[in-house]
């Protein structure tokens, strides 16, 4: 259902991936958030939370909207839509868009995923009681289980393409074993 009103409307996919994008810009600025107002006293992940000058401003100020950030929405907007007037209006191709609209869609899915799970981490971190002494993660720990998490949502979005013959989740799968590859490549090569 959300697949045909994808490909039947582009505005609803317009839409859908601003959302998507904002709601993993926010979740990545919580994530930040709360790393540096607690977890960091017991969870230790060098380089990874190093604040840059504009998300510091955003978390200190309160200010999350920001020039940077509306560049990358219009530009994902209007590349959206020529997207969908280029594989469905001239030439008919729903499967080229539901692949392009699936990858945009579920690798934001996959990284909002990671997001929220070490939300709960540097959230309940600090509880009393939660966690006791320090641990410290290396960059190369902390990429590689990132890039592995990739890989997994790519199997299952793959394994859901394979069973359901949905375009939308082989866009999603060849786009995070995409991300995922270059993560494992930066991590070699960085650390």
């Amino acid at each position: 259902m959300i697949e045909r009103l994808l490909l039947t409307n582009v505005w609803f996919a317009i839409a859908l991936g601003v959302i998507f994008y904002i709601a993993t810009y926010l979740l990545g600025l919580y994530e930040i958030y709360l790393y540096n107002t607690g977890a960091k006293d017991f969870i230790v992940i060098p380089n990874r939370y190093d604040l840059t000058p504009d998300r510091q401003a955003a978390i200190t100020q309160r200010r999350w909207f920001n020039w940077k950030l509306a560049a990358i929405l219009v530009v994902m907007s209007i590349g959206i839509g020529l997207a969908w007037q280029i594989s469905i209006g001239q030439y008919a191709r729903s499967d080229v868009f539901s692949v392009l609209i699936g990858g945009l869609l579920l690798l934001e899915i996959a990284d909002a995923a990671q997001r929220i799970r070490n939300i709960i981490l540097f959230y309940n971190a600090p509880k009393a009681g939660n966690a006791k002494g320090k641990i410290e993660y290396s960059r190369r720990l902390v990429y590689s289980q990132a890039f592995f998490e990739m890989y997994i949502f790519a199997t299952i979005y793959l394994f859901v393409f394979f069973t359901t013959g949905s375009w939308l989740f082989f866009g999603g799968g060849i786009t995070c074993i995409v991300a995922g590859r270059r993560q494992r490549d930066w991590t070699v090569i960085r650390t």
